[in-house]
């Protein structure tokens, strides 16, 4: 009868130190998942502000939307998702050469922080950016 009851002590204990681990590694997937969405909806963000910045008005030839412009687009899309708008950077001048011929891009960066809800570790920023053609060459 004694050596049962000590069983049972050894059984409630390996049981506590399983279930710590087990929660560790299920709040971490959960945390590793936000991270992933997050950083897919902040280059999403960037796709959309390149994507209007190289798309000329409608009806208006040749007239791109401004820095302004793009960056209260992507403003739109990260508020929609409840992320911050910081971060936001627009280079709507980025020229390359190639072969003699010169072609104008647009460049959109966003970064974002990220405070850890469930694993205590420091904040990290998540950076993307977003390079595409303009519509006007």
């Amino acid at each position: 009868m004694r050596n049962r009851r000590h069983q049972q002590g050894a059984t409630i204990v390996e049981a506590a130190l399983i279930m710590l681990l087990f929660f560790t590694l299920v709040f971490s997937v959960v945390e590793l998942g936000r991270v992933l969405n997050v950083y897919h909806t902040i280059t999403n963000a960037a796709r959309e502000g390149a994507r209007y910045s190289v798309a000329p008005f409608p009806g208006i030839a040749g007239t791109l939307p401004t820095s302004a412009n793009v960056r209260a687009q992507v403003c739109t899309f990260l508020t929609s998702a409840s992320l911050p708008c910081t971060g936001i950077t627009v280079n709507q001048s980025l020229v390359q050469t190639v072969n003699g011929i010169s072609t104008t891009f647009t460049q959109v960066n966003v970064s974002t922080p990220y405070n850890w809800l469930i694993l205590p570790l420091s904040p990290l920023t998540l950076t993307t950016q977003a390079v595409m053609r303009n519509e006007t060459n």
